[in-house]
């Protein structure tokens, strides 16, 4: 279908998701163009600027854009039917695509190898591309986290178009999307509640796995994962019996080291959890036919990805700081206790846990685990010109507030203690109507990181 459509329109380019594909097709000779509510500022955002590089026009989100010769307007599920370009798209009777049924279309026309699970996507999807590019295997790539090899190209680095047909990509079950592809290769990294309950879960990954053409590969660390495995040469995990296994892991500084199968493996990260995902990225990359040898020594100049145990600097004093996207409980477990182990002059001194001001359960269940397990916590809210306001809670001042059930009340509360009834409220709805463009502009976060990089020193 996509064949037949030669220029693509994305309504909010710059959201992560939508970029991928934006540059994908761009990159396959297609005409794209793009709007943005943040675009046509004096200032242009960093992603502007990299879009006209590559030779996607771009628009303020008015509806100018949308013209005649465009083929397809492609939106997200963040985009109603009442949105100005929506609306101007169905005056000039052009197909409007939804960014699931896009990807949906390209994956399904090329060897795909889809990563899918509720935490460690992102890194995964990385590694996986890693190891396929430095074998020679010459794949594209459409994610949702920039990769630093590709950013140091000056691209977003969540997307990338390679010589052959296989394609790597981060599958999304926030939205349902992920039973809609019919990857070659998947991979099923966990099973956490997230965007969704655990048996809707379930039954969406059932999906995923009935739909794959060759290897569907789970993690038999879970219960959950190994429950809908299919019995392959290919399932990892640490526990006997898994056919990718990892051994004897360990954590000196920035370097993690494990064995899988008794072949070493040492990687530039932190953290337990990333021996998980590398070994998932090996399990995918064996059953692509690159043997374990040959995956371990790719994973040793591993770059990492963006805002994911980021390095953002370190203080005169030794004292790290490290920018991390986790955004659900786990996520946040996991990265917390990959620090825990770093030495440094401020071991005995309590973690700080800087995180943006976001909304909804899963936000306060990620709060109160943090209030909870980690001694400071820094509640760190970002505007949408990126400034950075940071509030410390230390644990012994926060007692009254873990009395009694976390709630979107008690949190705002906290917040209009520090900016006032009117602000606080006028930062939360500003960050709900714009919470995607937030998340997905590089640069706010970790201006907050650089930000608390120069409060340390």
């Amino acid at each position: 279908m996509l064949d037949a459509y030669s220029h693509f329109f994305f309504v909010g380019i710059a959201g992560t998701g939508m970029s991928a594909i934006a540059q994908y097709l761009r990159g396959k000779g297609k005409e794209v163009s793009g709007s943005d509510r943040l675009f046509g500022q004096e200032q242009k955002l960093l992603s502007e600027t990299q879009f006209e590089a590559m030779g996607i026009n771009c628009y303020f989100q008015d509806g100018r854009g949308i013209t005649p010769d465009v083929d397809v307007v492609v939106v997200s599920t963040a985009i109603e039917e009442t949105n100005v370009e929506y609306q101007k798209a169905l005056q000039l009777n052009i197909p409007i695509m939804k960014r699931s049924a896009i990807l949906a279309e390209i994956s399904n026309s090329v060897r795909t190898i889809a990563v899918g699970g509720t935490s460690g996507k992102s890194t995964t999807t990385a590694m996986v591309f890693h190891i396929m590019e430095q074998c020679g295997k010459s794949p594209s790539l459409i994610t949702g986290a920039g990769l630093s090899v590709l950013q140091e190209k000056g691209l977003p680095g969540n997307a990338w178009v390679g010589k052959s047909d296989w394609l790597v990509i981060e599958s999304d079950e926030s939205d349902g999307s992920i039973g809609n592809y019919k990857p070659e290769i998947s991979l099923l990294l966990n099973i956490d509640r997230d965007h969704k309950e655990y048996d809707e879960l379930e039954q969406l990954f059932s999906t995923f796995r009935d739909n794959t053409k060759s290897f569907f590969i789970a993690n038999q660390d879970y219960a959950l994962t190994k429950k809908l495995s299919q019995s392959n040469n290919y399932n990892f995990g640490t526990v006997d019996g898994a056919a990718i296994r990892g051994t004897n892991f360990k954590q000196e500084g920035f370097s993690i080291s494990f064995d899988v199968n008794g072949v070493s493996c040492t990687i530039p990260a932190i953290g337990k959890h990333n021996m998980e995902n590398a070994l998932a990225a090996i399990a995918a990359t064996s059953a692509a036919g690159i043997s374990i040898e040959e995956s371990t020594k790719a994973l040793a100049t591993f770059r990492g990805i963006y805002r994911r145990a980021q390095l953002v600097g370190k203080t005169k004093n030794n004292c790290y700081v490290i920018d991390d996207f986790a955004h659900n409980p786990a996520e946040v477990a996991a990265v917390t206790s990959g620090t825990a182990t770093l030495e440094t002059a401020y071991l005995r001194c309590p973690q700080v846990v800087c995180y943006q001001l976001g909304g909804g359960v899963l936000f306060y269940k990620i709060m109160e685990y943090a209030l909870r397990h980690i001694r400071y916590v820094s509640l760190v809210n970002l505007l949408l010109d990126g400034f950075s306001k940071v509030h410390p809670l230390e644990t012994p001042a926060v007692t009254e507030l873990l009395g009694y059930k976390l709630s979107v009340q008690s949190l705002h509360a906290e917040l209009v203690k520090v900016c006032g009834e009117s602000a606080a409220r006028a930062r939360m709805l500003r960050h709900y109507e714009r919470m995607s463009e937030i998340l997905g502009e590089p640069g706010a976060p970790v201006r907050a990181a650089k930000a608390i990089l120069e409060r340390l020193n």
